[in-house]
């Protein structure tokens, strides 16, 4: 469930914060108060497209963010975490930087806040023209219907077999054992290594700066020793002989004396280091070392590796022959067996295909009658088609829901249905009929437009029957609809000042009845006034 709602800056809500029903929430108001701004930012929420010209005049953003309270089983089917039963969902839509979303504090992208949209709403807004019914939910539906769920399961176990061993014989099929063979002995040829791949590098870089190497080191050479008055270590023997003058006269003068003499030894040293550095500027070597280097760049690029990377490569060829070679009986074995399973899975599959087929004909005349109760006379058909090249997990069978809103219309996609007023109520009619696990929360935008009282007592029955399984959000006109409701929201707009602003206010007991009495408007007599009260009686 969406526990809470908060909105700032969205159009002409400054800042809203909403604690809902897990039931049915009723959203009312007059037309242009910002009934549907509420609806509007949950569709944004699970991932609906978003506009700068929502953002409040004055403001830089607008910021959305739901608190959800799941199931585990929600959660798992949401991907969250260690089955994590809260979500926190906050998405930030800005002039000019575009919009930002985060799932649970962490970033994320629009795509992946859609793919969660989906499993979380079933939203049936004015503004959006998808239908979120695809064809796998329709076949949910269609088996939920047929009480084919068991059947399923056990064709789906068989298929889970089937499927790993079909996805390990192509792993294997993808691998030429001459190929393999061939790129296996190239490395061992060449016997790749970390030591020897850095060592190369460090020898190279010699190989390359040998010239200047040895210059530097014959210079440093010639200053230490080899200038017979102007060397540094000749310069140091005329500092000993120096201080020597002024040993007699204190005790801290050896110790200068002591550290110049060590400093001497040092040098002298080093200069004998220098003198016997032999530098050779070997093209040749330098050649082979560069031409060894190239081929383990070639291998780098081909397998798109590091060193490292090459060496695993190396290994994990090698094991991959290897186990070519002992499993040849393997894979016959394992042939044999997916081609068992497949036989058995097409056997299954036909038997549910045509079990699905016998059901459309009573599914359609049931859902024909709830779509009635709800004010539209609608003509159903389900097509169901066989696929027996490619296997899915649910069977064979390919479904999809057909539907005429109007007499004399074709039959069309439910993709099709224009009025999110139908849209609406078509959902309702099918929840009403089979009530399937999966969506957690539904959001109806005015489903009771051009619908009489009778038929808006009908939707609010279905919604309440709806509402025990489910949340539900509902923004209506109609006051025998919202006394249904488990909690009211009433939506006002306001000014002060030169700005406007959209207000909710949480109506109950009286103050629902009041309101609600006051929806009518002088339109319906007292026959409506007093189911009204019945409603709200029996609520």
């Amino acid at each position: 469930m969406l526990k809470t709602l908060s909105i700032q800056n969205l159009a002409l809500i400054k800042d809203l914060e909403i604690q809902l029903h897990p039931g049915f929430n009723v959203i009312t108001g007059q037309s242009g108060a910002g009934k549907s701004l509420i609806l509007s930012a949950l569709y944004l929420l699970c991932g609906g497209k978003a506009s700068t010209h929502l953002i409040r005049t004055g403001e830089a953003k607008t910021t959305i963010t739901g608190t959800f309270i799941l199931t585990e089983i929600e959660a798992k089917t949401c991907n969250l975490p260690n089955a994590n039963t809260k979500l926190l969902i906050k998405r930030e839509i800005a002039r000019g930087s575009g919009s930002k979303i985060f799932i649970n504090e962490q970033k994320t992208s629009l795509e992946e806040l859609k793919i969660m949209g989906e499993h979380l709403f079933d939203i049936c807004h004015q503004s959006d023209s998808t239908f979120q019914l695809s064809e796998e939910i329709q076949l949910d539906i269609l088996d939920q219907f047929a009480k084919l769920f068991p059947q399923r399961q056990e064709y789906y176990k068989i298929y889970q077999q089937w499927d790993q061993i079909r996805q390990k014989l192509q792993k294997t099929s993808k691998l030429d054992p001459a190929a393999l063979s061939e790129e296996i002995n190239a490395l061992n040829n060449f016997s790749p290594s970390l030591e020897d791949f850095e060592h190369l590098d460090q020898e190279r870089l010699r190989l390359e700066n040998a010239t200047l190497i040895r210059q530097t080191l014959e210079s440093c050479y010639d200053q230490l020793y080899s200038r017979e008055e102007n060397s540094i270590l000749t310069g140091i023997a005329q500092l000993k002989k120096q201080i020597q003058q002024i040993l007699p006269y204190g005790e801290s003068y050896k110790a200068i004396f002591q550290q110049i003499h060590e400093a001497e030894c040092f040098l002298q040293e080093a200069s004998y280091s220098l003198r016997d550095q032999n530098v050779e500027i070997d093209e040749n070597r330098l050649f082979e070392v560069q031409q060894r280097l190239t081929t383990y760049k070639e291998f780098f690029r081909k397998y798109n590796c590091s060193i490292q990377g090459l060496l695993l490569c190396w290994t994990t060829l090698t094991e991959q022959y290897e186990a070519i070679q002992e499993g040849r009986n393997e894979r016959e074995a394992l042939e044999r067996l997916e081609r068992e399973l497949y036989q058995q899975l097409i056997q299954m599959g036909r038997k549910l295909h045509e079990q699905r087929c016998s059901m459309t004909t009573e599914f359609c005349t049931l859902l024909e009658k709830q779509l009635f109760d709800l004010g539209m006379n609608c003509q159903l058909h389900i097509r169901v088609e066989k696929n027996e090249v490619q296997l899915a997990p649910h069977g064979i069978s390919q479904v999809e829901f057909l539907i005429s809103t109007n007499k004399g219309e074709e039959l069309k996609p439910l993709s099709k249905i224009a009025s999110g007023g139908e849209r609406s109520r078509f959902i309702l009619a099918l929840k009403s009929l089979v009530d399937t696990p999966g969506i957690p929360i539904f959001v109806f935008d005015e489903l009771d437009a051009t619908l009489g009282n009778r038929f808006a007592k009908e939707v609010g029955q279905k919604i309440k029957l709806l509402s025990k399984n489910h949340q539900v959000l509902s923004a209506t006109h109609s006051p025998i609809l919202a006394a249904y409701g488990n909690r009211h929201f009433l939506v006002k707009k306001e000014s002060r000042g030169e700005k406007t602003y959209t207000k909710v206010q949480i109506l109950e007991g009286e103050s629902k009845e009041q309101e609600l009495l006051a929806m009518f408007q002088g339109e319906n007599g007292p026959l409506e006034i007093e189911m009204l009260q019945k409603i709200l009686v029996n609520q």
